[in-house]
């Protein structure tokens, strides 16, 4: 072994962003793996880190140490690495807000800006003749993200893969085809199209016409919904990369779809698995959830890109699946009971929840939802009235798209339609 001379320098921040400790922190490197000493529930700033170069880590949890492949550093770019302090085995998240991070040769990952502008995850891939791209996004979120795919390769886009129906993953599928790309998902992202797009289907207005009314970019485009479905999976293999698209059930909803790139053991999950406070369950089961994610997890992958939040390690897939085990069983303890019990108990079973560290970054604002619709799916009444859930929905809504709000952030100004839809077409 030999001590890293090419890290500029590290620091050891608290979760309060403060600096207890500015002093070299010892660092090994061999060939194959740099070896950092740091303690535990610290987040690990490395200033310098060439972007260029892919990283994996994992914390060693007997010998207090996060190893990783070997890197180069230099003085041009920071990287931010958070060692989630809620974790009992910390997971490392790697990643930085709206920048297109190369994860394998021709293989990207960019993280939405969500609290922003409502944006979800993206992917692409970049084939021998052409781009798959993971997730159409809103339309604003397409345009965010189409000129950065055109810097990195000329080669054109042809497939937009909605992981599911939601506006914040398909509602930017006319974005797409206006650049040349087909839309493609699942079938069962048409069947709840269908159910909840009724205004493009000929009934009254639905989900896209309400987020119309608050979202100009929604505004200035129009419904796409896909049209290449697959109903088990669908391969996309030029030799040098194989993408297969799957489906294991229901989950986040009924038409939930993943990437799987076996060679590089990526797997992009769309909303089925997020990383943070994010799962929205209105569309969903969480009894299939669960068994969807075990499906998902014998994959094998070792990469996982959620639909939000950053990217992490096979564990980001193991915690998601744990917050929904927790969850059903806290709220089984009050199944056969009043609902007004239920509702009392909220603050009990987000309490009982926070104390489980490798999920408690999952517990957030839509708890007692998310409790109700447990309690309903074992055979409970709803505890909130209707206009609960219309809110819900729209919270989900606005948590997705916050500055697109009208009027809801004087310090952002509005774009006009025109300009977007002028944009679009270019």
């Amino acid at each position: 072994m030999r001590t890293a001379n090419n890290v500029q320098s590290i620091e050891i921040t608290d979760s309060n962003h403060q600096i207890p400790n500015k002093s070299p922190i010892p660092i090994v490197q061999t060939d194959d793996q740099v070896l950092v000493r740091l303690p535990r529930g610290f987040s690990l700033q490395q200033l310098g880190h060439d972007s260029r170069k892919s990283a994996r880590f994992r914390f060693d949890r007997e010998e207090d140490s996060l190893e990783s492949p070997a890197m180069t550093f230099s003085n041009s770019s920071i990287l931010v690495l958070f060692l989630t302090a809620s974790c009992s085995t910390p997971v490392l998240c790697i990643g930085e807000v709206n920048k297109a991070e190369q994860i394998a040769p021709g293989v990207y990952f960019h993280e939405g800006d969500l609290k922003g502008h409502g944006h979800c995850n993206n992917g692409w891939i970049i084939f021998e003749d052409y781009v798959l791209v993971v997730d159409g996004n809103f339309p604003s979120g397409a345009l965010e993200i189409i000129p950065k795919i055109k810097a990195i390769t000329d080669k054109p886009i042809r497939f937009a893969f909605d992981t599911h129906h939601h506006g914040d993953h398909a509602y930017g599928n006319q974005v797409w085809v206006e650049n040349g790309a087909v839309p493609v998902a699942h079938t069962g992202v048409i069947d709840e199209m269908k159910k909840y797009e009724t205004g493009y289907y000929g009934g009254k207005p639905g989900r896209w016409e309400d987020t119309a009314k608050n979202r100009l970019d929604v505004a200035a485009s129009k419904l796409k919904p896909p049209t290449l479905l697959y109903n088990k999976d669908m391969i996309f293999d030029d030799g040098k990369h194989r993408v297969e698209l799957l489906h294991f059930g229901v989950a986040h909803t009924h038409g939930d779809g993943f990437a799987w790139l076996p060679k590089e053991k990526i797997l992009f999950t769309g909303d089925a698995c997020v990383n943070g406070p994010y799962n929205y369950m209105g569309d969903g089961d969480s009894k299939q959830w669960i068994k969807t994610l075990a499906a998902a997890k014998k994959l094998g992958a070792q990469t996982i890109c959620p639909g939000h939040g950053p990217m992490g390690a096979a564990q980001v897939l193991d915690d998601q699946q744990s917050f929904f085990v927790e969850l059903r069983k806290e709220v089984k303890k009050y199944a056969g009971r009043k609902p007004e019990e239920v509702m009392a108990a909220v603050g009990e079973s987000k309490a009982a929840l926070l104390k489980h560290k490798p999920i408690a970054r999952y517990v957030g604002d839509f708890f007692t939802a998310q409790v109700e619709k447990v309690y309903v799916e074992m055979g409970g009444k709803p505890f909130q009235p209707q206009s609960a859930l219309i809110d819900l929905r729209k919270q989900h809504a606005h948590e997705h798209g916050k500055e697109l709000v009208k009027g809801e952030d004087p310090r952002s100004k509005p774009q006009d339609p025109e300009k977007l839809q002028h944009q679009s077409s270019k």
